[in-house]
């Protein structure tokens, strides 16, 4: 599996520019004051980059030869989950960093609490988008998969919004004052399980679709 990563890692630094770009990007969003969304573009960028090894990997038949390599499909696809958490979070810390940097030059310093919290969420949602992006490019291949998986989350997205608009006043109100009524470490420790939960579900469903596909 080190050898996956190293691929990986090495197939993304080639792509100097476009990080170049992101840098370039979020430095920007620090001078206008964009705090929190600097540190969502970066991890988002990232992940999607992390994903995108995947078009490289099926870039020209390259799956035929990458398979007849001596690690397994589960370690394949286990590397492609830790890659897109991995980039996620470097670039969630990186972006943190360039905006409480930015801060301190604009005007003294940032909340750190809050970049923290900012830079946890943004990991959270963007290992839920990647639990739902990598089963379906690992099934379709990198660009169907990739569209497949937009479609879904919108749905899923919207369907969410809709289910919310149409529940009962008393309803959501009993839900705000059950979360309410929950200690931080409680709903911390509840949304990590959920998304390691996902994650995993996601993870054995996506080797599956490997084990199943001819290259």
């Amino acid at each position: 599996m080190k050898a996956l990563f190293l691929k990986d890692v090495l197939m993304l630094v080639k792509q100097k520019k476009t990080l170049l770009m992101m840098l370039i990007l979020s430095l920007m969003y620090t001078m206008m004051d964009m705090g929190t969304f600097g540190v969502m573009f970066l991890g988002m960028m990232l992940m999607i980059l992390a994903t995108s090894t995947i078009s490289y990997d099926e870039f020209d038949n390259g799956n035929a030869f990458l398979f007849s390599q001596p690690f397994t499909r589960k370690q394949y696809t286990i590397e492609k989950y830790l890659l897109a958490i991995g980039g996620s979070a470097v670039g969630s810390l990186l972006g943190a960093v360039l905006i409480y940097a930015g801060g301190l030059i604009r005007h003294g310093g940032e909340d750190i609490v809050t970049l923290l919290l900012t830079m946890a969420a943004g990991m959270v949602f963007f290992a839920i988008i990647s639990s739902f992006m990598l089963p379906m490019m690992l099934k379709n291949g990198a660009e169907k998969g990739r569209n497949s998986a937009y479609i879904l989350f919108g749905v899923i997205f919207i369907g969410t919004i809709l289910g919310v608009k149409f529940l009962s006043e008393n309803t959501k109100m009993s839900i705000e004052e059950t979360i309410s009524s929950m200690s931080p470490a409680v709903l911390i420790l509840g949304v990590i399980l959920l998304v390691v939960i996902v994650e995993v579900v996601s993870c054995i469903i996506s080797i599956r679709f490997m084990e199943k596909r001819e290259f």
